[in-house]
């Protein structure tokens, strides 16, 4: 008896470990079947692709992704391929500043790339990895780095790289203060820049050379640089450059002694930046100013934007150590999950190994039971016994079978579950970005245009953040109403309902939705015609059926609601001749397990649960709900419910 309760109790822990570990692996087994059946090369495509996708929300995913396409390259042994991984696993890290794992990453795509015939990444990977150098103060080996990708790309006539590889170096001898190497490699940078292809470059070009005849004190120079680079910059539409070249001429007249000229030109370059939040050089240009009011005694407004700099460079830092700290600490959390992973793994062996070694010994013991019952056999007491041992033993297993198969049920349900919840937030991921993207943009073009704005355009944009808060509001009401349904949180609270003053009630609440496509809704409905039911959720569902009737219809177009007394059933029918739904799609219609969204004739969204609710509302109430579709032709969505039982006698 106490080994068939341990054996049960085993059971039980190795079924919890299991549930654990698929939980932990639940998103990896959902990237697994999307790229199940592709070839490699679309693998690591859609992998980057999800990837850059995640850059700016989760450090993390876009890290995981990123290695699991370096995982399929190096599966299919293409040098190529791991490179490019490498190169971008490399970028991740340099993102965050966490420069020692950059530098490994960059210098496997090197060594990786010398093997190809293609010197296109070998070029890129001696880039990046130069300025990983640059990053970590080691400036002999950036320099070498950036030479070596200069001669590659002069072998392969590759005019953007050389110019990007030598503006580089040019960089690091102006932070050596050997202007005369830097301004070689920028005077040979300006003849390959003319033309409209490189203008930006032309102008970056330009003022590096301004900013070397500044510190020579040669003015004479720095003016012909900062004029020919404000002419380009100007016309391009070039702001931070022209920012630069503001701040330089404020720095010219404060060398030849000018206070307020300096303190004009970098007044100037300062409403650029903070206009177009350059904060780096804000920063610099307060400094600046500060110095500049020191000199003219004004130290109200030296002390002003001494603090302000201080604050903004603070802010600044602090930015970066955040950012640097969410990544470590998305680093340890995944070593963590990895060792937990390994720890499971061990777990289930060990389970395993101890479920063998009792069944054996399970074994051993039957065998010498037997042996010990045959040399006793002629003891009727002892034949007794083993037949109730027997029957034990049966029921034993005839529970443990029962357990097995409630563990498997409930395994199964909460699989549905996940995939149910997993298709919902992956729709809502989709379906909620649109109405946010417009909400936010509408917004901003309100904040940053509200004095240039006539009443016109503030009436339209508010119409449009209007809009945009009411299709977020419709997909969070649905996804609540559904969340609600499956914790069986809703009761139907039933009452008398004319049907008449239902469709009424409805009509009025989504005429505002069909006026803005110039849909008119015409109402059929059978006087006198009353169910018992409750008022909210039926409401709730038949305002769903109208609602898609609309999304779906193209403008201009009609919709029919109506409603009809038969026998015992009330009939509520929702027509509308909008692009209807195929017969494969309708099979579909009210089921989560294949949960799908589909945009209306005016691109309006959804999570694809309004139907779902419509039916299982329809249902609490004691009804049904049918559709009948052609494509092209539209849609009919029937409600059948009980009629009123003292109407129907009447």
């Amino acid at each position: 008896m106490n080994n068939i309760i341990k054996h049960i109790t085993l059971i039980l822990i190795l079924l919890t470990a299991q549930y654990s570990y698929a939980s932990i692996l639940a998103h990896a087994d959902s990237i697994n079947r999307l790229l199940e059946g592709k070839d490699d090369s679309l693998k690591i495509e859609m992998l980057s692709e999800m990837a850059g996708k995640y850059r700016s929300c989760s450090l993390e995913m876009w890290l995981d992704l990123e290695k699991k396409g370096l995982d399929i390259a190096r599966q299919a042994n293409k040098p190529l391929w791991i490179a490019r991984a490498h190169l971008r696993i490399g970028c991740i890290y340099s993102h965050v500043q966490m420069f020692d794992e950059a530098g490994t990453e960059f210098m496997l795509a090197v060594e990786t790339a010398t093997e190809l015939a293609d010197t296109g990444i070998y070029i890129e990977s001696l880039h990046e990895l130069a300025l990983n150098y640059l990053a970590t103060k080691n400036d002999s080996l950036a320099i070498v780095s950036f030479e070596r990708a200069i001669k590659l790309a002069e072998i392969k006539k590759d005019s953007s790289n050389i110019i990007n590889n030598r503006i580089k170096l040019a960089e690091i001898y102006i932070d050596k203060n050997d202007f005369t190497v830097a301004a070689a490699y920028l005077e040979k940078c300006l003849v390959s820049t003319r033309g409209e292809a490189y203008r930006e470059k032309h102008v970056k070009i330009l003022l590096y050379l301004a900013a070397i005849s500044l510190e020579n004190e040669e003015f004479g120079a720095t003016n012909e640089y900062l004029t020919a680079a404000a002419k380009l910059a100007w016309n391009s539409e070039m702001f931070f450059e022209t920012a630069r070249i503001l701040y330089y001429t404020g720095i010219m007249q404060k060398m030849q002694n000018k206070p307020d000229l300096a303190i004009t030109h970098l007044n100037l370059a300062l409403e650029f930046e903070k206009k177009y939040n350059y904060s780096e050089l804000i920063v610099k240009t307060e400094q600046d100013l500060v110095d500049l009011y020191k000199m003219k005694a004004n130290y109200d407004k030296a002390l002003m934007y001494s603090r302000h700099a201080y604050k903004l460079k603070d802010s600044l830092a602090r930015q970066n150590r955040n950012r640097q700290m969410a990544f470590l600490d998305m680093k340890y959390d995944s070593e963590e999950k990895l060792k937990d992973l390994e720890l499971l793994r061990k777990e289930k062996a060990i389970q395993n190994a101890s479920l063998d070694k009792q069944k054996r010994f399970q074994f051993y013991a039957l065998v010498f039971f037997l042996i010990m019952l045959g040399g006793a056999a002629f003891s009727l007491k002892t034949y007794f016994k083993r037949k109730r041992v027997s029957v034990i033993l049966n029921h034993k297993n005839k529970q443990l079978e029962e357990t097995r198969n409630k563990l498997l049920e409930s395994e199964k349900k909460l699989k549905e579950l996940n995939d149910t919840k997993t298709k919902l937030f992956s729709i809502m991921a989709h379906d909620l970005i649109n109405p946010f993207n417009a909400l936010l943009g509408y917004a901003s073009l309100l904040e940053e245009g509200s004095n240039q704005l006539d009443r016109n355009e503030i009436k339209e944009y508010s119409q449009a953040i209007h809009e945009s808060a009411i299709n977020l509001y419709a997909l969070l009401e649905n996804l609540l109403q559904w969340s609600r349904s499956q914790e069986r949180k809703i009761v139907a609270n039933k009452s008398s309902l004319d049907i008449t003053e239902l469709i009424n009630s409805i009509v009025v609440l989504v005429k505002a939705m069909a006026n803005n496509k110039s849909i008119s809704i015409e109402i059929n409905s059978e006087h006198d015609c009353r169910t018992y039911a409750d008022h909210n959720l039926l409401s709730s569902a038949l305002r769903n059926l109208v609602q898609n009737a609309i999304k779906f219809s193209p403008q201009g177009a009609g919709i029919k609601i109506s409603s009809t007394c038969k026998d015992k059933y009330v009939s509520i029918a929702v027509i509308d001749k909008g692009v209807g739904i195929s017969i494969i799609d309708q099979e579909k219609l009210f089921s989560t397990k294949s949960l799908h969204s589909t945009r209306g004739t005016f691109n309006e969204t959804g999570a694809g649960l309004g139907l779902v609710i419509s039916s299982e509302f329809v249902k609490l109430n004691g009804g049904e709900i049918e559709v009948e579709s052609k494509i092209g032709k539209g849609s009919t969505f029937r409600i059948r419910l009980p009629r009123e039982i003292g109407f129907v006698s009447k």
